[in-house]
């Protein structure tokens, strides 16, 4: 148990193992970091999926307005595929 508490012991360990030895202070810091950025994860996640569902929404807005818009320029009665905005009439 001795050589655990030896600096040079613990020093040969971490550089044979990769790895690094820590106190309980800095594990729990590292414990405490880790659940905050869980919890912040979770928070994107939900808005993330919440912003998913109002593009899916939008896209299916988006695709009854178009098929409307195609009904309409294609009407012969209203005449808009002979519409020019940018010509000059008369």
């Amino acid at each position: 148990f001795e050589l655990l508490n030896d600096p040079e012991t613990i020093a040969n360990i971490e550089e044979s193992y990769d790895f690094k030895f820590m106190t309980i202070a800095d594990y729990e810091l590292k414990e405490k970091e880790t659940k905050d950025v869980e919890d912040k994860l979770k928070g994107h996640s939900e808005i993330l999926e919440k912003k998913i569902k109002e593009e899916e929404d939008t896209k299916k807005e988006v695709i009854a307005i178009r098929k409307e818009y195609e009904t309409l320029m294609k009407n012969p009665l209203l005449g808009l595929e002979n519409y020019c905005g940018s010509c000059k009439w008369g």
